[in-house]
C-alpha cells in the first residue's frame, strides 16, 4: 500500500512538472522603474542653460549635490558678477528637475536640500568651489531658493 501512495505521489510530481513546462509564460507587465541616479543626471543636463559634458552627482541621505565642472558661467573671470544672474537661473531650472525626479520617488523623500555647485577644475586636478547655489526643502516639500 505504501508503494502504491508513493507510485501515485510521484505520478503526480511528474504531471505537474510537466504541465509547468507546457504551460505557455505569460508575460508579466513591465513595472515603472522609479527615477534613480542616471535619471536625475538626464533632467540635470536636461535643465543646463549652457550644455556642459561635466555633471557631476552626489546623493546622500538628505542632499543633492548637483556639481558643474568648468561650467561657462563661472569660468569667465571677466564677467563673473555679470553671470551671477545666469547661474542662479540655470541653477532654479536644475533644481525644478531635479525636484520632479525627487518628488516622484519614495526612495528621495528624505531630500532636504539641493546643492548646485560651480566648481573650476584644472589639468592637475586641482577643484576650485567658484559659486554655490542652495535650494532647501520648506514643510509644503518645495525646494525655495537660500540665501544668506
Amino acid at each position: 500500500m505504501k508503494r502504491l501512495f508513493r507510485c501515485a505521489a510521484l505520478v503526480a510530481m511528474v504531471v505537474a512538472s510537466a504541465e509547468g513546462m507546457v504551460r505557455p509564460s505569460v508575460a508579466q507587465p513591465a513595472q515603472e522603474q522609479p527615477p534613480t541616479i542616471a535619471d536625475l543626471r538626464a533632467a540635470v543636463l536636461g535643465a543646463m542653460i549652457h550644455q556642459n559634458d561635466r555633471v557631476d552627482l552626489r546623493m546622500s541621505r538628505h542632499l543633492l549635490t548637483v556639481t558643474l565642472v568648468n561650467s561657462r558661467l563661472a569660468l569667465d573671470r571677466t564677467f563673473f558678477r555679470e553671470f551671477a544672474t545666469e547661474r542662479e537661473a540655470e541653477a532654479a531650472q536644475i533644481a525644478s528637475k531635479a525636484t520632479e525626479k525627487i518628488a516622484s520617488n519614495p526612495h528621495f523623500r528624505a531630500v532636504q536640500a539641493i546643492r548646485i555647485e560651480y566648481v573650476g577644475r584644472s589639468k592637475a586636478g586641482r577643484s576650485q568651489i567658484l559659486d554655490v547655489i542652495e535650494f532647501r526643502k520648506n514643510p509644503q516639500g518645495q525646494f525655495l531658493h537660500h540665501t544668506t
